[in-house]
């Protein structure tokens, strides 16, 4: 399989590898926005198996990781949010430079799913398929920088999986102040105006204003967001409802 791993963006500090269509080009391309930290490190095999499956396909295929991130050479304390913002913006020109495709669909995932709408509000997008998606600032700040959760009903001791929570704060993954400033500005994102689907394996998920029942699908997957030491995700049952809506 034919691929290209490079650095770009406004820093050339944002990791990115660019799979183009198999054989019969389907004249789409896909970028895929990822979460973040431990929720990115989870996600990573399902990720890379949707890019293979949609190359195979015809698309051409985009996936990166953010600034302070995975492989990228950002150090985490030197980031904002709007890096990140920024980051996406610059995949989605990276891929339409390398990628011959008349249209972009987006594929992405709880924190990379909200940044996505906002950032990519004034590009012109065919589609988007959010995994879990985290909405609203106020979520966000919650999921990522709220309180450690409950430890009522911690596991028991022989239990698979640590009662470790949520971050209590952006400094414990090395994250400086102005990460902190700037992520408290995110405001809620708008639905844009275009086709939607939201998978879903989290039941609580928020839901996008506008978006109707069949615009929501749900996989039945234990994926349990909140909690750490959690393994890497293997649903192909997941991988094949991504790839179904793109």
């Amino acid at each position: 399989m034919i691929s290209d791993s490079f650095y770009f963006g406004r820093k050339k500090s944002c990791f990115g590898h660019y799979t183009p269509a198999q054989e019969f080009a389907q004249g789409r391309s896909v970028l895929i926005v990822p979460s973040i930290f431990g929720e990115a490190l989870r996600t990573h095999w399902v990720n890379r198996e949707v890019s293979k499956l949609l190359t195979g396909q015809g698309y051409d295929v985009l996936r990166f990781d953010f600034d302070g991130d995975g492989n990228s050479r950002s150090e985490t304390t030197t980031v904002s949010a709007q890096d990140w913002v920024g980051n996406i913006q610059d995949a989605y020109a990276a891929l339409v430079a390398r990628s011959k495709a008349t249209s972009v669909a987006v594929y992405a995932i709880r924190f990379g799913a909200g940044l996505s709408l906002s950032a990519l509000q004034a590009y012109p997008v065919e589609s988007y398929v959010l995994w879990d998606p985290i909405i609203s600032g106020k979520t966000m700040r919650d999921v990522f920088a709220g309180p450690a959760i409950s430890t009522d009903n911690v596991p028991p001791m022989n239990a698979p999986f640590s009662p470790k929570a949520r971050l209590s704060g952006f400094s414990q993954v090395g994250l400086g102040k102005e990460f902190s400033e700037t992520f408290l500005q995110i405001n809620d994102v708008k639905t844009p105006d275009c086709n939607i689907q939201v998978i879903r394996t989290e039941p609580s998920i928020e839901k996008l204003e506008g978006l109707s029942a069949s615009q929501i699908v749900d996989v039945n997957y234990p994926t349990d967001w909140q909690m750490n030491d959690l393994p890497v995700i293997f649903a192909p049952k997941l991988i094949s409802t991504v790839c179904e809506y793109l």
